[in-house]
């Protein structure tokens, strides 16, 4: 993100400095990257790209970027405008190749019913997904959540994130564009004429 977005203090990592190398740690397969591969074994402590790390001071509390982010920041998602969730503590979850998270209280949700979908994901575990349970369209499996995640995900268990590929999110009052990735919609067919 641009620096002068940034409402936090951000200085060089001071935890963690004595971590291994991810040069030193992982997988060595030298037919598919020079690097070695990491699996979810290996801590998000360890970096594998340039650049260096931070850690983020924000209302006196430090965190590491290889954590999840407590952002000050208003949370609102709708769908077809109907309010699905609104909170000012969410917390925000960075992962490769995906738009950021945002892991949400579910004091802060409106109704949802459960679904009899999980999946599994080797960093953060079990997830299990929720639907709206009112409203003019309801679509399935719109959220998810790890009642009990693995211990790199510590911080989101208990917490309920959207497809933001799926509904409408607000950020501080500004609405933002659906990402897209493998979740997002499929775009109707016109038929051939």
């Amino acid at each position: 993100m641009p620096e002068e977005d940034n409402r936090a203090d951000v200085t060089v990592e001071t935890a963690g400095s004595d971590q291994a190398s991810p040069d030193s740690i992982g997988l060595r397969m030298p037919q598919l990257s020079e690097r070695p591969l990491l699996d979810p074994s290996i801590p998000f402590a360890v970096h594998t790209a340039d650049g260096e790390a931070v850690d983020i001071r924000l209302a006196g509390e430090t965190r590491s970027t290889a954590s999840t982010f407590y952002p000050a920041l208003h949370v609102r998602l709708e769908l077809d405008g109907q309010v699905l969730a609104e909170s000012t503590h969410p917390r925000v979850l960075f992962e490769t190749m995906l738009p950021p998270r945002y892991y949400l209280p579910r004091e802060d949700l409106a109704e949802l019913r459960p679904s009899s979908t999980q999946s599994y994901c080797a960093y953060k575990g079990k997830a299990s997904y929720w639907s709206p349970a009112n409203g003019s369209h309801v679509v399935d499996d719109l959220a998810w959540s790890y009642a009990a995640p693995l211990h790199d995900a510590a911080n989101i268990g208990g917490l309920v994130a959207f497809f933001d590929e799926r509904v409408d999110l607000i950020l501080d009052g500004v609405p933002q564009d659906r990402p897209q990735t493998p979740w997002s919609p499929q775009a109707r067919q016109k038929p051939p004429e």
